[in-house]
């Protein structure tokens, strides 16, 4: 084989693992309980904050139809969990988004980027039509 051909196969093998090693590390992003915390997160730095009230009716109706997904994704992972359970498992995952945004906003205040970003994310989330 030719220097030109084991260096085409290189290219390809390594280009194809590294989309694959992208893929696992950003798997979790999708998961359900995940974006759950991400809709929770938005909604405390609102809460913290203040915003704009326009949009709470819509966000609302999105972290319900959001909540009912990470409850059926939380009780496929955790099939033991009773109802009692399955409530504490949900409550466990808003509280730890909740407090981590606190944290930011506590030390850092509402005029810093980070907290410009959840208000952001919860302007965006207000604004996806979820079924």
């Amino acid at each position: 084989m030719q220097l030109g051909g084991v260096l085409a196969v290189v290219v390809v093998v390594g280009y194809v693992g590294f989309e694959l090693h992208a893929i696992g590390q950003n798997k979790y992003r999708t998961e359900k309980d995940f974006v759950y915390q991400q809709f929770i997160g938005a909604q405390q730095a609102q809460q913290l904050c203040g915003g704009s009230e326009d949009q709470v009716a819509d966000f609302e109706r999105n972290l319900k139809s959001v909540t009912r997904r990470a409850t059926e994704t939380v009780k496929s992972k955790q099939p033991e969990l009773d109802e009692a359970g399955l409530i504490q498992a949900m409550a466990e995952l808003a509280s730890s988004a909740r407090s981590e945004v606190t944290e930011v906003i506590d030390s850092n205040g509402c005029k810093d980027i980070e907290a410009f970003k959840l208000m952001k994310r919860y302007e965006y989330l207000a604004g996806l039509n979820l079924p």
